[in-house]
């Protein structure tokens, strides 16, 4: 099976948002109807991650893929590929978040947040274990291998890299579906799309 067949163009990665955006709906119905009527973001959110989890992986089993060669389809190891990717990776991740948090504070001048979404955010910020690892760890993990392993992957056996991943950190940040994290999380797609281009690991 050929790069283009296996990874999906720019309407396969809409279909792939779509069907994240489904599991997540019905990840809140099921919660919801197994008791937890007034669930908030703190047990929501975890449970969200674990949708994205779900496509991400139920994408690999539909089109019989190993995980290995998407994750880190390089020839080299991935002891060597860490190696080399941790240090950019440390070096920009200061400059992501400065950038990423000027940027959410020019959306917020002609689209403040309102209370809701605020105390959302501090409910999320400030709670349990579970939470703080949905967002920290599973959430990263699971959206590197929908966005880039397998999204931007396609994208680039179809157009050309600089095209590829700004249209992969446009998917990405609407995928987000919300002012703040859609311009946020486009621009941090950006130059996690390029360490992807230039290291081929997820």
């Amino acid at each position: 099976m050929t790069e283009r067949q296996a990874f999906p163009g720019v309407m396969g990665a809409v279909g792939l948002v779509l069907a994240m955006w489904l599991g997540q709906v019905l990840v809140v119905i099921l919660v919801r109807y197994l008791g937890e009527a007034d669930a908030g973001p703190a047990t929501l959110l975890p449970a969200a991650m674990l949708s994205n989890g779900l496509i991400g992986g139920g994408y690999l089993v539909l089109r019989r893929l190993r995980f290995r060669e998407v994750v880190h389809p390089s020839s080299s190891s991935l002891r060597a590929t860490l190696g080399l990717i941790v240090p950019p990776v440390l070096l920009l991740a200061p400059a992501i978040f400065v950038f990423a948090s000027f940027a959410d504070d020019l959306v917020s001048v002609p689209f403040p947040m309102s209370e809701a979404d605020q105390s959302r955010f501090q409910e999320i910020l400030g709670t349990q274990l579970p939470t703080v690892l949905a967002v920290v760890v599973a959430g990263p993990i699971f959206e590197e291998l929908l966005f880039r392993a397998i999204i931007l992957r396609g994208l680039l056996a179809r157009m050309a890299p600089g095209r590829a991943i700004v249209t992969s950190a446009l998917v990405f940040g609407i995928a987000h579906l919300d002012i703040h994290q859609v311009v946020t999380a486009s621009l941090i797609g950006l130059p996690l799309g390029w360490l992807y281009v230039r290291f081929r690991s997820a």
